[in-house]
């Protein structure tokens, strides 16, 4: 599983994904300005990715896609998003075409 995290200045509370009932925290570098994580899931292990971004757009998910196929050659990659734009994208659906 996989998605993205928006965190703004001043955002003390927000959704992200985490195993049930436990805290997760993430910090907060610059609180004056957002900061993007991309994060995944391994369904089978719980093990938890994370990794920054500049920003949410075609360009970084690729990045992002490419990061997890690097780390992970062996294993077969389901991604599952929302509705976001840079999600169904010219330049992603090329990108997965190839």
């Amino acid at each position: 599983m996989q998605d993205e995290s928006h965190q703004l200045w001043g955002d003390i509370c927000g959704y992200v994904w985490s195993k049930k009932g436990e805290r997760t925290s993430i910090k907060m570098s610059n609180y004056r300005t957002s900061q993007t994580w991309y994060g995944a899931v391994n369904i089978y292990t719980g093990e938890f990715i994370l990794d920054r971004a500049k920003k949410a757009d075609t360009k970084y998910t690729i990045d992002f896609i490419n990061w997890l196929i690097y780390r992970y050659k062996e294993a077969r990659h389901v991604i599952i998003w929302d509705g976001a734009s840079y999600h169904r994208s010219e330049g992603l659906r090329t990108y997965l075409e190839n």
